[in-house]
């Protein structure tokens, strides 16, 4: 976290800029202790990011060297490895400098400062201002951190150790055998999530696909032939899971490398190399990369170059891997969760140059930021250059409803409402069934939890604003530690490690109840009274299973999702208005019954059709698109 000291005539402020979003004001002098960031931005950052996206989109147009733009430099199998990392860019740097730059605007032409201070972290923070400084010629200075960082030593064994595992899973790689049949043959791509649930069958736990296990095994029990590319969820797991591979086909981007495409990506690799080498050092190239009058070259040449090398590189791997196994699968259709990830980008442009069929299916809450923002966002050149940005849609993207729709045609402009469908969210059907006594008994006893206590879930989320998840947990943690007779169950995103839950927890004095990372959610909603979390998804699963949800937003700006002001969910902002609703929670039955029935409402119109039946309409939607039923 970098702060801010900017001198004026009439005392001086702080301005605290959290890494990836977020600015807050706070005042050292009476006079202007009224003050925050929402006096300078009132309408929020919204505009802000969506001028910036269209802001990097547009320079990828501009020729800059022998009439060659960025688009046109970056050209590998029919497609643009920019498009593999212009969402990356944007989320790592551009987000924080564009909203750092739009502060310090207002707050230049609203106060008028004669200097700034700020802490030397060598952050995007640190570096914007810098620059700041000397397009406005306001005097800078710069304060030394006030710690130290105690231990620099870098894990060498990493490196060497990701080389082995991933030689492992080479080793492992399920073979693909292809086998002729007169049913659909639909590739489904995964994104990395995992759950562990009961199996229906064997009676036992086993891993399954978070998003798209309940379609896949639909599609399994109408004989048609299912190829799952398995995606490696976070971690160190070198084999497919075995209840996968005996469901369906399960292959893994491995099962399909060779010594050809080896050699083509060696080839491209070094073509990526020597273009930046070229361009980096060109004074055009640098001119490019100046935003609102400030020149940004300085502030982002490191990050610039390490994401064309890393995303550039991974994207040429997995376009040439794509084509590999599109041409060896040979789906009828393809289904993936995520059309955003560098994998299934690739998947998807390769599947539109061959004229296969791609339905993408929503997986969690659409934000008009980030990936989201950028991926689906567009300027009309993105559409007049080939290869054209088409290529990067899927033929049906599948949403939650309409609150979703709005967002992605409103809010971010998506460039093809037409192909957007409201049709909700599968693996919510399991949420419909009720849950016994017997399996709500089962599930207390498998984490020793009392059944006579009322049981609080807090679903944590990846949040990319630096010092925010702490801020966030400890809030709720030091205020629930105050209610007795309450049990605090904690479940971590799917992509973080439980470890970091269990150590805030212990450093609080606060006993917590942390389950796996990627254990089935839906048991722990079904068992809990209420849920607490932020705008997680999670926060519509615990309302389709009629539990009061209350999010916390602690940020002093406008919430991400509106639940609360649409009166799905409890919001609060302090730690008093989270322990006065949680009381109320725990002691009026009156007021739960109040608000599960307006969270129901929300729900009634943001999922179409919530009725256990998504699958099955989903499937059906599948299927139409095969041309075979």
């Amino acid at each position: 976290m970098s702060s801010v000291l900017i001198g004026l005539k009439s005392g001086d402020f702080r301005l605290l800029g959290y890494s990836g979003s977020e600015v807050r004001i706070s005042w050292n002098n009476s006079e202007n202790s009224d003050k925050d960031v929402r006096s300078y931005v009132p309408k929020g950052f919204r505009q802000i990011d969506l001028n910036a996206v269209r802001w990097l989109k547009k320079i990828s147009h501009e020729p800059f060297l022998n009439d060659k733009s960025l688009h046109q430099s970056l050209l590998f199998e029919a497609s643009t490895l920019w498009w593999f990392f212009e969402s990356s860019l944007y989320r790592e740097i551009f987000k924080e400098i564009s909203r750092c730059i739009a502060v310090l605007d207002a707050i230049f032409v609203a106060e008028k400062p004669l200097s700034i201070s700020i802490v030397n972290d060598n952050s995007v923070v640190y570096k914007t201002v810098k620059k700041y400084c000397e397009y406005r010629n306001l005097c800078f200075n710069q304060v030394e951190t006030s710690y130290k960082e105690t231990n620099n030593r870098k894990a060498l064994w990493r490196p060497a150790a990701l080389k082995f595992r991933n030689i492992l899973r080479s080793v492992f790689a399920p073979k693909f055998e292809y086998s002729e049949s007169k049913f659909p043959r639909i590739l489904v791509t995964s994104m990395a999530r995992e759950q562990v649930s009961v199996n229906k069958h064997t009676k036992k736990q086993e891993p399954e696909d978070l998003i798209l296990s309940s379609v896949m095994n639909e599609l399994a029990t109408r004989e048609c032939t299912v190829i799952q590319l398995y995606k490696y969820p976070y971690g160190n797991r070198v084999r497919v899971p075995a209840n996968t591979f005996r469901a369906k086909q399960a292959v893994t981007w491995d099962s399909f490398r060779d010594s050809r495409i080896h050699s083509s990506y060696k080839k491209q690799k070094s073509v990526i190399k020597k273009e930046w080498l070229r361009l980096s050092e060109n004074y055009e190239f640098r001119s490019l990369w100046n935003y609102q009058g400030v020149p940004l070259w300085e502030i982002i040449s490191d990050v610039l170059r390490d994401l064309w090398f890393t995303n550039g590189n991974a994207a040429a791997e997995y376009l040439l891997l794509a084509k590999e196994i599109l041409g060896k699968t040979k789906p009828d259709i393809v289904v993936m969760a995520s059309d955003t990830s560098l994998d299934n980008k690739a998947i998807l442009v390769q599947s539109n140059r061959l004229n296969i069929p791609v339905i993408s299916l929503q997986h969690g809450t659409i934000l008009p930021e980030d990936d989201y923002l950028c991926d689906y966002s567009h300027i009309k050149s993105d559409f007049d250059v080939s290869p054209s940005r088409l290529n990067l849609y899927p033929q049906i993207t599948c949403l939650f409803g309409p609150e979703s729709y709005s967002v992605m045609t409103n809010e971010i402009g998506y460039a093809y409402n037409e192909r957007l469908k409201k049709i909700g969210q599968p693996r919510f059907d399991q949420l419909m069934n009720n849950f016994t006594n017997e399996e709500k008994s089962s599930f207390l006893e498998a984490f020793e939890l009392n059944p006579d206590k009322k049981s609080a879930l807090i679903a944590s989320q990846t949040f990319k604003i630096a010092g925010n998840k702490d801020a966030f947990f400890e809030v709720i943690l030091n205020t629930l530690k105050n209610i007795d007779d309450l049990q605090i169950m904690i479940k971590p995103h799917p992509v973080e490690p439980a470890s970091y839950i269990k150590n805030l927890a212990h450093r609080l004095g606060v006993k917590v109840t942390v389950l796996p990372s990627n254990f089935d959610i839906t048991q722990a909603i079904k068992a809990c009274d209420f849920l607490i979390t932020s705008y997680s998804t999670v926060a519509i699963e615990a309302m389709v299973a009629s539990k009061p949800v209350v999010t916390v937003n602690l940020t002093g700006m406008p919430d991400v999702i509106p639940y609360a002001r649409a009166g799905a969910s409890l919001g609060v902002v302090s730690s008093d208005e989270l322990l006065s609703t949680v009381i109320k929670i725990i002691e009026d039955p009156t007021f739960v019954h109040r608000q599960t029935a307006s969270a129901k409402k929300y729900i009634d119109q943001e999922l179409s059709h919530c009725d256990g039946k998504v699958t099955e309409r989903f499937v059906e939607l599948v299927l139409e698109q095969t041309n075979l039923v």
